[in-house]
């Protein structure tokens, strides 16, 4: 779900599932910047917004 709020840099809220522990080190990051990602089999991408953005969500 993507949701567009009033934010003006580059931070963004990510909701991880109950079995996430840690990010691994960033030495054992194996992509490739250069290469394209390539979304997985049925990803369909979202459409294009349409409304201007909302006031920043708080946590809750």
């Amino acid at each position: 779900m993507l949701v567009l709020d009033g934010r003006k840099g580059p931070e963004v809220d990510i909701t991880l599932g109950s079995t996430f522990t840690t990010p691994i080190p960033a030495d054992q990051v194996v992509l490739d910047p250069e290469t394209p990602l390539v979304a997985p089999k049925g990803c369909k991408p979202l459409p294009a917004p349409t409304a201007a953005p909302t006031a920043a969500a708080t946590e809750g």
